[in-house]
């Protein structure tokens, strides 16, 4: 028996047999790009862009090489939960001012009062802003009237919310592309600030999608426009109100 137990321990260990996995080189660009959201020349470069960051030294024999940690960071942000998805649109405008830090409870108006772009349009004077009815009315911020009467200010409500709805669908696409942040997609099992990285950079990835241009065939989710009807009843600038007034008499 001492014989057979030390004929046992001497055993050389049985090898491992694994299959054989398909490769990011083998896939074909339909499959890339409906695993990742993003094309394979996008990859790519992404790779490239994130090499120094994400390339660490290591005392294992090796190191997991940069594009699987790219691979599997979009395989997460592209499927949440891995349901089947729905594609984007390209052509939707970029995110220009990402402000990924406030809990979902926080209304947007107050998020926006502690944003660098209202200090920045209230200094500089330049363009507008389309709000839904939880804004204050600012010179640089139109919002909609509660009680249009008017043919004007009925086109002027139109017209706004048809703008509003380009933010809306945009959102929609961005839910679409990386599923881990649509409801379908459960949760973000992750600490707040780890929550909002994420939340960042999928919309930096949506941005180098659409400045890549890459194709998205189907239509993206519909987002509900969502008004904070409790907080309607907002102070609005007296002299904002008279700019508005110039602004709907356009629609004569």
């Amino acid at each position: 028996m001492a014989a057979i137990g030390a004929l046992d321990v001497a055993r050389p260990r049985e090898r491992r047999l694994f299959r054989q996995r398909k490769g990011f080189s083998d896939l074909r660009d339909a499959e890339i790009l409906s695993r990742y959201r993003l094309d394979r020349q996008s990859i790519y470069r992404l790779v490239d862009l994130l090499r120094d960051d994400l390339q660490k030294p290591t005392r294992r024999s090796k190191s997991i090489p940069v594009l699987t940690q790219v691979l599997v960071s979009l395989r997460y942000l592209a499927k949440g939960d891995f349901l089947s998805e729905v594609a984007d649109l390209h052509g939707i405008s970029r995110f220009i001012d990402i402000v990924s830090k406030w809990p979902g409870s926080t209304h947007d108006a107050s998020a926006f009062d502690s944003c660098g772009l209202k200090t920045f349009l209230e200094e500089h004077h330049q363009g507008h802003l389309l709000g839904d009815s939880g804004y204050p009315l600012k010179k640089y911020l139109l919002t909609p009237l509660l009680r249009p009467t008017t043919d004007a200010e009925l086109r002027y409500n139109y017209a706004q919310s048809s703008g509003r709805m380009v933010v809306e669908r945009a959102f929609g696409v961005l839910k679409s592309r990386f599923r881990c942040l649509h409801k379908t997609g459960g949760c973000l099992y992750m600490r707040p600030d780890k929550c909002c990285q994420v939340v960042a950079a999928c919309m930096r990835l949506h941005n180098l999608c659409v400045d890549l241009q890459v194709p998205l065939p189907e239509e993206p989710i519909e987002e509900a426009d969502d008004v904070d009807h409790a907080a309607q009843q907002v102070q609005h600038d007296r002299h904002a109100s008279a700019y508005r007034q110039q602004i709907i008499h356009l629609f004569m």
